[in-house]
């Protein structure tokens, strides 16, 4: 009979699977047939980097996958990739570090601390994004969530500029109650263009969140006695 730990492997790994599939239709729908591999081998340059899996290896197997229909692309893809989904199974705190790592080392964003950090927008204000910590228990997170808005609000309020700051993210799909509870403003799902534009491989809604300047402060700026 298959035990409790068993299942919980087998949903986990349906969910991997899952997700690859979704992220290669997608390359499929809307890229064509010369950009698609170079897409996926950009999706997996921090395992490359890393030193996880053989790069030469996984461009190989992508090189011969057949584009001529979208269901033999995904099946192909899948079969190249599946030295990656087994990391992915085996060492999910490990391929969440590499995420973190690459998140953290694009341009334009700010770090906060672990699992927070941001980007500025034209007109001055701080857009939030929470850094990958599924493996992370939520008590953790939701106390890295805390310091992070402390942090953040003594940053906040040494720049006049910001008056606003916004989140978008599936964690704000998942957990409005508690995002309410730290003080945001809650503005529902995005639209399909801007998901499509800024979250092209998630499969999860995507919602987004506010917090004004005066109540980011109020909440959170610690004062000196």
């Amino acid at each position: 009979m298959e035990s409790k730990l068993e299942k919980k492997q087998e949903q986990k790994e349906d969910l991997i699977l899952a997700r690859a599939e979704e992220m290669a239709g997608k390359i499929f729908d809307f890229h064509t047939h010369k950009k698609r591999i170079s897409l996926i081998m950009k999706e997996l340059e921090s395992f490359f980097d890393a030193g996880h899996i053989d790069r030469d290896e996984i461009e190989k197997h992508l090189n011969l996958v057949n584009q001529a229909d979208r269901k033999s692309f995904i099946t192909g893809v899948l079969q190249a990739v599946e030295p990656i989904l087994k990391f992915i199974s085996e060492q999910p705190e490990e391929y969440e570090k590499l995420r973190r790592t690459r998140i953290l080392d694009m341009d334009g964003y700010i770090k906060v601390n672990d699992l927070l950090y941001y980007g500025k927008s034209g007109d001055g204000n701080i857009h939030i994004h929470i850094a990958p910590h599924e493996q992370t228990k939520i008590g953790t997170k939701i106390g890295l969530f805390r310091k992070g808005l402390k942090k953040l609000a003594e940053e906040v309020n040494n720049n006049q500029d910001v008056d606003k700051i916004t989140a978008t993210s599936w964690v704000i799909a998942e957990a409005p109650k508690l995002m309410e509870l730290l003080g945001f403003r809650l503005h529902g799902e995005v639209s399909d263009e801007f998901k499509q534009k800024y979250f092209p491989n998630e499969i999860r809604p995507v919602h987004h969140a506010s917090i004004s300047r005066d109540d980011l402060l109020k909440r959170y700026l610690v004062k000196n006695e």
